[in-house]
């Protein structure tokens, strides 16, 4: 199994670069352990051969790990807004602090937070870029 600690876009399709566990360079998303889900990337990441799974190695303080758990369990096609992540943690947290913990998310799709909005639906800032979030978003299918 192949562990990542980073999955990031590139600037141009194919650019993806995934940083195995480990090492301190990336891979391009043509490495033969590495692709990418077929859009929209929601499910596993597959990698080859098949029957391998990309594991990832999520480095964070409790707060972010705690964040990114939440975000794994918005179901693909839906939203949530940072303050109801924020009343859903286990531990006291604000609005702004769910944002922080996604801006500081290395692993790109895997940890989805493009799919945290605004209270009001809106779509705010994205590591990669508000214009890929709501590519990502549009992808899924939210409405």
């Amino acid at each position: 199994m192949t562990v990542i600690s980073s999955l990031r876009f590139g600037r141009n399709r194919g650019e993806e670069v995934a940083v195995p566990q480990g090492h301190g360079r990336a891979a391009s998303a043509s490495a033969s352990w590495f692709r990418l889900a077929p859009a929209p990337a929601c499910g596993p990441v597959a990698t080859r051969p098949p029957r391998d799974r990309l594991a990832a190695c999520y480095a964070g303080s409790i707060l972010q790990r705690a964040v990114w758990s939440d975000l794994q369990a918005i179901p693909s096609g839906e939203t949530r807004s940072y303050g109801a992540i924020a009343r859903t943690l286990p531990l006291v947290a604000t609005a702004q602090e769910v944002g922080a913990a996604c801006a500081a998310n290395t692993i790109a799709v895997t940890i989805p937070c493009h799919r945290v909005v605004k209270a009001d639906g809106s779509i705010s800032g994205y590591r990669w870029g508000v214009e890929r979030k709501r590519r990502l978003i549009n992808l899924e299918g939210v409405a």
